[in-house]
C-alpha cells in the first residue's frame, strides 16, 4: 500500500480560534488554595493576575511545587517583574515545576522567569511585537534568565536589548542547562558601546546540552568594543552537546573581536574542568558577517579540547574559517537526499513540503497514512471546501486542523460518527486535519480551503 508522510510542526504551539485570553489589568490575585501542587494536584494559574501573583511571591522557603496554566495570557506589554526576582529577598529564585499547558503568553515586557533553582518550564509560547529592555540583569531570555531545564517554548517576538558591561542573551534562555524542542522565530538585536563579553544565540546565551530546537530569527550585534563576542545561530556558548538543531536565521555582527557560527559561537571557557564537546546531525542555512565565521562552530582554537563534529552541514555560501562541518549548496539541502543524510538512519528531520522553512528542512512528527485506509475508513469532504468539511468515520476521538505554519487553529473531541466543522472564518489555502481514533491511531490529510 502506498504511503504518505504528512509534516506537521510545531503542533503544540497551539493557538485554538475559540481560546480565551486573559488580560492583565495590573492587579494580582492569589491561586486556589486547594490544590496541593504536586504533579497529580498541580496548582492552577487562571488568569493573568494569578500569573502575576507569581512573581510577588517567594519561593526560597517553599518546597517545590508543581504549577499549571489554563488559560492564555495577554500582558498588555505593563511593566513585568520576572518571577522569582524579589530585589530586596536574599533567596527569590524560582524554586518549583512551571507547565505552561501549551498556552501562549502574548505582549510581555520583559523575562517571565528570572532564575529557577530547582525544577522546569515547559509547553509555553511567547508572542507580540518587540520587547525592548535596558540590559539590568546581564543574562537575558524572554522565557528565562536561567533555568536547569526549559522544554517545549518558543518564541514570537522581536527582541532588543541596550547591553551594558557584559552581556549573555537568547530568545528562550540567558543561561541553561537543558533545552529541548524549542523554537524562536523573531529577531534579536544587540546595541552596546563597550562590553566584557557578549554571548548570544538564536536559543540561548549559554548552554550545557541542546536537542531538537532550531532558530529562524536574524540575530543582529552592534557592538562598538567587545572583548569576547561569541555569536551563534541556536546557542552562543555550549558546555557539552548541541544536536539535532538548525538555524535559518541570518547573523550580522559588526564588532572587531568576534566569532560567530551556524550553529554554536564557542565552547564554554569558563567551566573548569572544560568538557570535550558534541555537535552531532545539525545544520546551518543563515548567512553570516562577522570577524570570524564558521559554518557549525566559530572558535576552535582551545588546547586539550576535542571538538567531535559529526553529521553537520553549513550553507556554501559561507567561508568557514574551520573545517568543522561540510559545505552544501542550497539545492543540495532542499533534497530528499539532504533529509536522509541529516537522519542517519532516524527520523528527526523531514522535507519541508509546504514551504514553511523557504523548503530546507524541517523538524516533523510523521504520520504515515494507509490511503486505502483513510478513503474507506474515514471520510473528508467536500475537498476543496468553503465554508464547512464533514469528517466521518468510525470510532473517531479527536480532529485538529493545522495551518501552514503548523499552529493549531481547530481541535474538537468527537461525540459522533459524523461531524460537521465550520471553517468559514479560516483564510484561502491549505490546512492539515489530524484525526484520532479510539484505537489509538492517528491519520491525516491535506484540505483546501477556497
Amino acid at each position: 500500500m502506498k504511503k504518505i508522510l504528512f509534516t506537521m510542526i510545531a503542533m503544540l504551539m497551539t493557538l485554538a480560534l475559540n481560546a480565551q485570553i486573559s488580560v492583565w489589568d495590573g492587579t494580582y490575585e492569589n491561586w486556589d488554595t486547594i490544590h496541593s501542587g504536586t504533579t497529580d494536584d498541580p496548582i492552577l494559574i487562571e488568569n493573568a493576575a494569578q500569573l502575576a501573583r507569581m512573581s510577588q511571591f517567594i519561593y526560597c522557603s517553599q518546597e517545590p511545587k508543581y504549577y499549571k496554566l489554563t488559560t492564555d495570557i495577554d500582558l498588555d506589554n505593563r511593566i513585568w517583574n520576572p518571577i522569582g526576582y524579589i530585589e530586596s529577598v536574599s533567596c527569590p529564585e524560582f524554586n518549583g515545576y512551571f507547565d505552561g499547558d501549551n498556552h501562549t503568553i502574548y505582549n510581555p515586557s520583559n523575562t517571565l522567569f528570572y532564575s529557577t533553582y530547582n525544577g522546569y518550564i515547559k509547553n509555553l509560547t511567547t508572542r507580540g511585537s518587540v520587547v525592548y529592555r535596558e540590559a539590568e540583569y546581564y543574562n537575558f531570555g524572554l522565557i528565562t534568565y536561567w533555568a536547569p531545564l526549559v522544554e517545549n517554548c518558543h518564541n514570537y517576538c522581536d527582541i532588543i536589548i541596550n547591553a551594558h558591561s557584559y552581556m549573555t542573551a537568547g530568545s528562550i534562555a540567558g543561561e541553561c542547562n537543558t533545552i529541548i524542542n524549542c523554537s524562536n522565530h523573531g529577531n534579536i538585536t544587540i546595541n552596546a558601546d563597550n562590553l566584557s563579553w557578549c554571548f548570544v544565540g538564536g536559543i540561548a546565551g549559554g548552554a550545557d546540552v541542546i536537542e531538537e530546537c532550531y532558530n529562524t530569527g536574524d540575530l543582529n550585534i552592534e557592538i562598538s568594543n567587545c572583548n569576547k563576542c561569541k555569536i551563534g545561530g541556536i546557542s552562543g556558548l555550549i558546555i557539552t552537546e548541541i544536536s539535532h538543531s538548525y538555524n535559518t536565521g541570518n547573523i550580522m555582527v559588526n564588532c572587531e573581536n568576534s566569532y560567530a557560527g551556524g550553529i554554536v559561537g564557542d565552547m564554554n571557557e569558563y567551566i573548569n574542568p572544560l568538557n570535550d564537546i558534541f555537535i552531532n546531525s545539525c545544520y546551518n542555512a543563515g548567512n553570516i558577517e562577522a570577524a570570524n565565521v564558521g559554518g557549525i562552530i566559530a572558535k576552535t582554537d582551545h588546547e586539550n579540547i576535542t571538538i567531535n563534529v559529526d553529521n553537520c552541514y553549513y550553507i556554501n555560501t559561507i567561508a568557514s574559517i574551520n573545517d568543522y562541518g561540510s559545505p552544501k549548496s542550497e539545492s543540495e539541502m532542499k533534497t530528499q537526499d539532504f533529509v536522509n543524510l541529516l537522519n542517519d538512519g532516524g527520523n528527526f528531520y523531514a522535507m519541508d513540503d509546504l514551504y514553511v522553512n523557504r523548503g530546507f528542512p524541517i523538524f516533523a512528527i510523521y504520520y504515515s497514512v494507509d490511503e486505502t485506509v483513510f478513503e474507506n475508513k474515514i471520510s473528508v469532504y467536500p475537498n476543496p471546501a468553503n465554508s464547512v468539511v464533514t469528517i466521518s468515520g468510525d470510532n473517531l476521538l479527536k480532529i485538529e486542523i493545522f495551518n501552514i505554519i503548523g499552529q493549531t487553529v481547530f481541535s474538537t473531541i468527537c461525540n459522533a460518527d459524523e461531524n460537521t466543522i465550520n471553517i468559514a472564518n479560516l483564510n484561502s489555502g491549505i490546512y492539515l486535519i489530524k484525526v484520532g481514533t479510539t484505537n489509538g491511531k492517528e491519520f491525516a490529510t491535506r484540505i483546501v480551503k477556497e
